[in-house]
């Protein structure tokens, strides 16, 4: 039992870093964990959690322990569901966001759908994601499965426009404040920082032309930028990660064979990202690592790698948002959601050309 807590603390955030108390990783390492210890629902959700971390960790199936957790969380929910003094408690809410995380983690996309809806669903009568409590964390759980499921299943409710949307400058901005509020090494630090300004100011070009029409000539300047240094882990990361992001939207201009040239970088981002240490990124680069890995998903074709990204991802996610406060996960979505329809209109321009 004490192994599948420390995974279920990991699973949110690596032990070692200081994390503010505002956090969903700390609300989760305090709100949530008291109420574990009295409440079995949550104790269920917590030592299934800590269990499918560490199977996703090993990338295995479902081990005998997760599913013993499993069917007695499942047990406990519907117990929880079916008194309407508990129905709609937060704990019982709370409780149901593990089930559909891991869901959609292991690309269960059916069972998935079924806990979005049903959490949807208490949700609404509740009054909506502001009137939920656990200071802010239970519609912070909801609102990230909702990110995750939208990135690994490849889904934006949004209406589609006939052209990209604008791209979002938020998340840039994160990283550059993060870079400087935690201090970062002058290096890699300084280095990164320059390539952030530059991604910064693109978009901001991008911006102000109000079409796509004139994109291609700034996102060709990406090529004069002198990328990271390949020797640091972190910076090889970022100039992967930044090739992904320039050769989305240049348009496809460097190759012909688009998706394949974006998922062979994908893979080599992986490769790189699963090499690096957890604790230099939480440490000084948190933001960064949230970048390189939601641009590296929006460059996937297989669900199964976007998925890897985000999971990859999902402890810095949880140092850098305050609970309660949906900024920062719209900030990540709405990079997402641009990168990902740039990727969608090449490869529908490609094949009409066809």
């Amino acid at each position: 039992m004490p192994r599948l807590i420390k995974h279920f603390v990991e699973c949110h955030n690596a032990t070692r870093v200081p994390i503010n108390d505002r956090s969903s990783s700390y609300k989760l390492q305090t709100t949530w964990m008291r109420g574990a210890m009295s409440d079995p629902c949550l104790f269920h959700a917590t030592l299934f959690t800590g269990s499918s971390n560490f199977d996703l960790r090993r990338g295995i199936q479902q081990s005998t322990i997760t599913l013993y957790h499993y069917n007695e969380l499942i047990k406990s929910v519907k117990k929880r569901l079916s008194d309407p003094k508990t129905a709609l408690d937060d704990r019982t809410i709370a409780a149901i966001t593990p089930l559909a995380l891991f869901a959609v983690l292991t690309g269960d996309r059916a069972s998935a759908e079924v806990h979005r809806a049903g959490l949807a669903k208490i949700v609404q009568l509740r009054g909506g994601l502001d009137k939920l409590g656990l200071e802010g964390l239970t519609a912070s759980l909801i609102y990230v499965n909702d990110v995750i499921s939208d990135i690994v299943f490849d889904m934006d409710s949004r209406p589609q426009p006939h052209c990209p949307p604008m791209p979002p400058p938020g998340l840039e901005e994160r990283v550059l404040s993060t870079l400087i509020s935690r201090s970062a090494p002058e290096f890699p630090g300084r280095s990164i920082q320059a390539l952030f300004q530059y991604i910064q100011e693109l978009k901001l070009q991008l911006v102000a032309h109000q079409s796509t029409a004139g994109w291609g000539c700034n996102a060709a300047q990406g090529n004069a930028i002198s990328l990271p240094t390949n020797d640091d882990p972190v910076c090889h990361c970022c100039s992967l990660a930044f090739r992904i992001f320039h050769a989305i939207i240049s348009g496809g201009a460097i190759t012909s064979n688009f998706a394949d040239y974006l998922d062979a970088l994908a893979s080599d981002l992986r490769d790189v990202l699963a090499l690096t240490d957890d604790d230099v990124w939480m440490r000084h680069f948190p933001a960064v690592l949230t970048w390189a890995c939601i641009t590296g998903a929006a460059a996937a074709s297989d669900p199964h790698l976007r998925a890897w990204f985000y999971f990859r991802a999902a402890g810095a996610v949880g140092m850098l948002d305050d609970a309660g406060d949906l900024s920062f996960h719209e900030d990540m979505s709405s990079h997402f959601h641009w990168l990902r329809s740039l990727r969608r209109e090449v490869l529908q321009s490609g094949a009409k050309v066809l």
